[in-house]
């Protein structure tokens, strides 16, 4: 009985080095995988590893974080749609209240309301929340098992290990998503805006410590119409913004035109900071006009006008 005994530890304790190795050879994988891609490599390789299944990543939604949407969801070892849940009274309410939660067996019998483990037939589950680098919730890492999972440490452990890197892709996500956001506004703001705006960008950045002249020179050597919108393109006779796109700074604001390059040169010695000025000139019919112009230089980036 001994003998039995030590046998069945060794070859568990074997399994359960196999199961790390495992893991760090995923872990290690993964380092150059981003994104989506990461998502689906971890549920789809703890899948494997546990024999689980059920294995996703889910984004927390909120305030307050009562509600969860996975970014990447595995089920019997295939990929699967993702979905929405309600934490309130689940399984994923614990581990996103407590930080964590494993349970080996009878998961269903701790969490009666939770329509998901019963659809699920789950059995045992482990979960981990997924912290940002402030510290807030921001997603969970789940696995859920029909099965007992005999070694919940073990699974719990691997979960903690691939914590920190899914949480960071969240993170960086939700950063990509608040800035396609911003973009898509500005550039609505910008085509649908009545008055004239249009960005100029330069082929090569311009250092502010320059002398006024050089500044004056690179401008007007590296600068050129990078995004207009409707209005801009009628003050120059065209139909849409995209044939002025490429323009030359020259051919924008000409410099010939005394006004416009002494308008540069005030910019310039105030650093940039933003101005509105008046202007005079022919329209595309060669009628006098007369207009405020604002603008703003976007230091260390871009300018939009």
């Amino acid at each position: 009985m001994s003998r039995l005994s030590n046998a069945q530890a060794h070859s568990r304790e074997r399994t359960e080095a196999d199961q790390r190795r495992h893991v760090l050879q995923v872990a290690k994988g993964l380092s150059a995988t981003l994104g989506n891609d990461f998502f689906d490599s971890v549920v789809r390789n703890l899948a494997a590893t546990f024999h689980a299944d059920s294995v996703y990543i889910g984004e927390l939604a909120g305030p307050p974080a009562n509600r969860l949407m996975t970014l990447a969801a595995v089920r019997k070892h295939q990929k699967t749609k993702n979905f929405g849940q309600t934490l309130s009274g689940t399984a994923a309410g614990q581990v996103a209240l407590d930080g964590s939660f494993a349970c080996s067996k009878d998961v269903r019998g701790r969490f009666p309301e939770d329509t998901r483990l019963e659809t699920m037939r789950a059995e045992g589950y482990a979960g981990v929340r997924l912290c940002d680098s402030a510290g807030q919730p921001v997603g969970l890492l789940v696995v859920e098992s029909r099965e007992r999972l005999t070694d919940i440490q073990l699974v719990k452990s691997v979960l903690e290990t691939f914590a920190p890197r899914a949480a960071a892709e969240i993170e960086r996500k939700r950063a990509e998503d608040l800035y396609r956001e911003n973009e898509e506004r500005y550039h609505a703001f910008v085509s649908t805006n009545p008055d004239a705006m249009w960005r100029i960008e330069f082929e090569r950045p311009i250092p502010l410590d320059l002398p006024e002249e050089e500044q004056l020179e690179r401008i007007y050597r590296y600068g050129y119409l990078a995004e207009c919108n409707e209005a801009s393109a009628a003050l120059y006779g065209m139909e849409s913004g995209e044939q002025l796109v490429g323009w030359r700074f020259d051919k924008v604001l000409p410099r010939q035109d005394a006004q416009l390059v002494e308008e540069l040169r005030t910019a310039i010695r105030s650093g940039f900071r933003f101005t509105v000025v008046q202007t005079t000139a022919q329209d595309a019919r060669g009628r006098q006009a007369y207009r405020l112009r604002s603008q703003l230089a976007d230091v260390g980036h871009h300018a939009r006008h």
